[in-house]
């Protein structure tokens, strides 16, 4: 597996979510890293990147590949359609 590096574009997978670091901070009160990351689950609930302090996820955190995020992606977008479906089977049509 390659070394884990800290830099923006970066793919990384911590716990079962793979996401991609978008920043890297360092605090100048507490001279802690913390890491801006967008996973591909913040896209499909919509919500904002995340914050990590890096100390927290140490030993959480895994360097990545294109295809494990092409994966997750891939993941996302049928849980979305079959949710879909799964709502378009409920409606009724009216007139």
């Amino acid at each position: 597996m390659s070394e884990l590096t800290f830099t923006p574009g970066t793919i990384i997978r911590v716990g079962a979510w793979v996401g991609v670091i978008l920043d890297t901070f360092t605090s100048p009160t507490t001279n802690q890293t913390i890491l801006q990351i967008n996973f591909v689950k913040n896209i499909y609930k919509q919500q904002p990147p995340e914050l990590h302090l890096l100390e927290n996820l140490q030993g959480l955190m895994n360097v990545a590949n294109l295809d494990d995020f092409e994966i997750e992606v891939k993941h996302y977008e049928e849980m979305k359609e079959k949710e879909l479906e799964a709502l378009r089977a409920k409606t009724k049509v009216t007139v």
